[in-house]
């Protein structure tokens, strides 16, 4: 018998709030929101058409980070924006549900549900909103929380989680600045798609397995081991270069000091096989 897991029970009281109280001003975000930035867009936003806007392909990043700015912002004071950040995000917490729980039993794939919505809610608590791509990390948090999950359910099973494959020498951990920072500044400079700087992140700095992510994404082992590759040879040749610094080139935002900032902890694990195409009201 088919249970309500909790992303459906979160996207259920998500769609009972909208249009009031979860709606957006176009004062809420000047001037992201302007009417040069946004042409033929009706105010009051409620979040459901502020979830299709995101999702569309001609939306500014900038436009993105600015919903989300305003979103999380009301997120920490209310748990009705706290559902509405979470349906906001919910075309990409169900891709992660998908990828997290294949081939698990039902109960195991509402423990994962359940792990990748705590692991959401954790991230837009602690995220620094200063961040440019906030979409990238939040959905990050969300998908290590759920492979976490998957992994332990699988070691309980007994079921092998491991792989031997050798680590590469030179890791993206170990060079280059805060690591989640310059995969996102690979990304937001076109040197990484958003599924490869996954793959590296969820492979190099989480220590999560090739075998893992391939069982977790039903692709084959050795065609992401040569995403991988060519991926993490586009990265070095751009740091090499000088193209990563944080000061070549127009900056689209100053980064923040992370000294502080929100690191996913290493039991946080993120599937490495996002698809641009299953993307983020993000």
């Amino acid at each position: 018998m088919y249970s309500d897991t909790a992303l459906d029970v979160a996207e259920r009281e998500f769609l009972r709030l909208v249009p009031d109280p979860l709606r957006l001003e176009r004062g809420d975000a000047a001037p992201a929101f302007s009417r040069a930035a946004l042409p033929g867009v009706v105010w009051p936003l409620d979040l459901l058409a502020a979830r299709t806007l995101l999702l569309a392909p001609g939306t500014d990043r900038a436009v993105k980070d600015a919903v989300w700015r305003v979103v999380i912002a009301r997120a920490r004071m209310s748990q009705d924006w706290m559902c509405g950040a979470i349906g906001l995000a919910m075309p990409a917490l169900k891709g992660c549900a998908r990828r997290c729980t294949r081939g698990l039993t039902p109960a195991g794939a509402e423990e994962v549900d359940a792990e990748i919505l705590a692991g959401f809610i954790a991230a837009v608590r602690e995220i620094r909103t200063d961040y440019a791509n906030l979409a990238w990390y939040l959905r990050c948090r969300a998908q290590r929380a759920g492979l976490r999950s998957r992994r332990r359910l699988l070691e309980q099973a007994g079921a092998e989680v491991g792989d031997h494959d050798a680590p590469a020498a030179n890791s993206v951990a170990s060079t280059g600045g805060h690591p989640d920072l310059l995969l996102e500044r690979a990304v937001s400079r076109g040197v990484l798609s958003l599924a490869e700087a996954d793959l590296i992140g969820a492979t190099r700095l989480e220590q999560m397995s090739l075998r893992e992510v391939a069982a977790a994404s039903g692709e084959g082992y050795w065609a992401l081991a040569k995403r991988r590759s060519r991926a993490e040879q586009r990265l070095l040749a751009a740091l090499e270069s000088g193209d990563l610094d944080p000061m070549a080139g127009p900056a689209a935002y100053a980064e923040p000091d992370l000294g502080r900032a929100p690191r996913a902890s290493s039991a946080l694990r993120v599937s490495s096989v996002s698809k641009p195409g299953w993307a983020l009201a993000l």
